[in-house]
């Protein structure tokens, strides 16, 4: 890592390493590029996935003392990871880091600025408390609300420690980024802040529609099999018979029981760069979002990584949730890809019938890579982000 000298300084700190291996560093990665080596340092406060290789000179990670395989030899694993959950510990930790970052940023010049994306209170704590070590300012980019509780039927809440550390954090911060409108619209309503909303581009944009393409009755999923897109799925499988299609799923997850089925396919995980021509290759792609109490914040707060780059993939995008999901209101708002909110067999057959209609698969199809073109290329969401950046810091060049 390379320490700054009198340049304005630009960091970034977070739980979660930059890297493609996971949505939030793939959204990261996919935002800023290249420019990501313009930042003068990482800060990863955990052992969450490793850094990628271009930006491991530049980051530092620092495995919280608790999850460290010299604790677990000492105390064991359970009560490791017992006193890993404990306010105390995160809080021993979070001085920790906040005093070895303090070591590592210029010592005079202009304020330091963090780019921060907080998926625990640690890294909350963490800049709170490195804020007392010196002056900075930073831009926070919640990308997961893994704290609410609640849906939005019963109000969504926080625990009163979490909502007074999460409500300094927001309303300290220079700038609020959030994920969803959604999302922004709750931090608004309840803790009174202003936000942007920013979320993870197309990674290509050369792609167009299709004048060759022969139906061939088959959907594709590429992406994590846990609980808030494997529900959908679960609800989609049984009618694929009926519906005459089979599904390929592409996935590094073993096929769960309730996705198991004779028109389902499992197969490794694609290339990322292989993705979206992949997917052009099917009469349509699934965006499936979980219905689920168990996923209702998710739902309800969360734009899927893969989101932009299912429109941009040349095929229909078939999104399917509930009508309160963040990528549903998304969808029906800018009139993208098919929405599917009611998951029986007459809907499903309703909905495909805009698949099977050349006609009008085109245009969707076509509609959404205008979209893409016009508001989720790399360029464009990049250029919304320098918007953002220079309204805070016109020196700053991250």
């Amino acid at each position: 890592m390379k320490k700054a000298g009198k340049a304005e300084s630009t960091w970034f700190l977070a739980e979660m390493a930059v890297s493609e291996q996971h949505g939030g560093g793939v959204t990261l990665c996919r935002t800023f590029g290249r420019n990501m080596d313009n930042f003068d340092g990482m800060f990863c406060l955990s052992d969450f996935h490793d850094v990628a290789p271009h930006l491991r000179e530049r980051s530092v990670k620092w495995m919280p003392f608790f999850r460290s395989n010299f604790c677990r030899g000492i105390l064991g694993c359970r009560l490791s990871e017992w006193c890993f959950r404990q306010t105390w510990a995160e809080n021993w930790h979070a001085r920790q880091c906040a005093r070895r970052i303090h070591d590592w940023l210029p010592s005079d010049g202009p304020k330091p600025l963090f780019l921060t994306s907080p998926q625990t209170t640690l890294a909350i704590r963490t800049m709170e408390k490195l804020k007392s070590l010196r002056s900075l300012s930073y831009v926070t980019w919640i990308m997961d609300d893994n704290w609410v509780q609640g849906d939005e039927r019963s109000k969504w809440s926080y625990s009163p420690r979490v909502e007074v550390l999460l409500r300094t954090h927001l309303r300290n911060a220079e700038m609020v980024l959030t994920i969803s409108q959604q999302m922004g619209e709750h931090y608004k309503r309840l803790f009174g802040v202003d936000f942007e909303v920013l979320f993870a581009p197309s990674p290509k944009n050369e792609i167009r529609v299709p004048l060759d393409f022969v139906p061939n009755r088959k959907l594709a999923y590429c992406g994590s099999l846990s609980i808030w897109p494997g529900d959908a799925l679960s609800r989609l499988i049984p009618f694929l018979p009926e519906l005459g299609y089979s599904l390929d799923i592409y996935s590094h997850h073993s096929l769960p029981s309730n996705l198991q089925h004779s028109h389902v396919r499992k197969l490794p995980p694609l290339p990322a760069e292989d993705v979206q021509a992949t997917m052009s290759k099917y009469d349509a792609v699934l965006l499936p979002i979980g219905f689920t109490s168990a996923t209702s914040s998710y739902t309800n707060f969360n734009i899927a990584t893969k989101m932009a780059e299912c429109l941009g993939s040349g095929t229909v995008t078939i999104a399917i949730g509930p009508e309160n999901a963040a990528m549903i209101r998304y969808f029906r708002t800018h009139n993208l890809g098919v929405c599917v909110s009611d998951v029986s067999l007459p809907k499903l057959r309703q909905a495909f019938q805009l698949v099977e209609s050349l006609k009008m698969r085109n245009q969707r199809i076509e509609n959404d890579l205008a979209h893409v073109q016009s508001h989720l290329t790399q360029e464009r969401v990049f250029k919304h982000w320098r918007a953002i950046r220079d309204r805070i810091s016109p020196t700053s060049y991250f």
